[in-house]
């Protein structure tokens, strides 16, 4: 009896800390952070912007974009739309490093590439933020190069992204804010993205 409550305990404690997502396997033999160290690349993603910028004249710039298996394709809310392919890569370090790397080439139009290098990390337990530890998952860059060759260091606050699910081959990512940037067309706005990760070398 007191091993079978022995057992029944260890099973209890491998679940409390193995599963922090929604979606999460019930349980597993490796950490998190085990489980999240390697390079992946996005298979299906949706992200929505909502910008207004308070120029003169107060142009709002709305569209959602869905990319899925190194394709994707945009629709604005004036009625406009565009397609293309992509690809899409998260290097997460076990020295607490990270890379991500984005390339889209829109169909008889421009391409467009954003790589981003920086220090990333698990959020601690918050109780009043309702935040259990290692649930979300900061990253803090230090580096970006556009396609336009500009390269900046960047002090701006982390990108946090709630981890919905984290197993050895998937990740589920979300992402939801509402920002403020003060630039020459001060703007507000709503960024909203939804991205399934697998790893970079799997087939979509």
């Amino acid at each position: 009896m007191k091993n079978i409550l022995l057992i029944n305990l260890a099973i209890i404690f491998l679940v409390t800390a193995c599963k922090k997502g929604e979606e999460d396997p019930f349980i597993s033999i490796l950490s998190r952070k085990a489980r999240i160290c390697r390079e992946w690349k996005v298979s299906e993603a949706t992200q929505f912007l909502s910008q207004q910028n308070s120029s003169t004249t107060n142009e709002i710039i709305s569209y959602t974009e869905t990319s899925s298996k190194g394709k994707f394709s945009l629709i604005f809310a004036d009625g406009g739309s565009g397609q293309g392919t992509y690809s899409w890569t998260f290097a997460i370090n076990k020295d607490g490093t990270y890379r991500i790397i984005r390339n889209y080439r829109i169909t008889y139009g421009s391409s467009d590439m954003s790589d981003e290098e920086g220090r990333w990390y698990f959020l601690n337990n918050n109780k009043s933020a309702d935040i259990k530890a290692k649930e979300i998952i900061a990253f803090q860059p230090q580096k970006i190069t556009t396609s336009d060759g500009i390269t900046t260091l960047n002090s701006a606050s982390p990108k946090l992204y709630n981890i919905v699910e984290l197993k050895n081959k998937k990740i589920h990512l979300i992402r939801n804010y509402d920002y403020t940037e003060v630039t020459t067309n001060y703007s507000t706005g709503t960024y909203n993205s939804d991205l399934h990760l697998i790893p970079a070398e799997n087939d979509y």
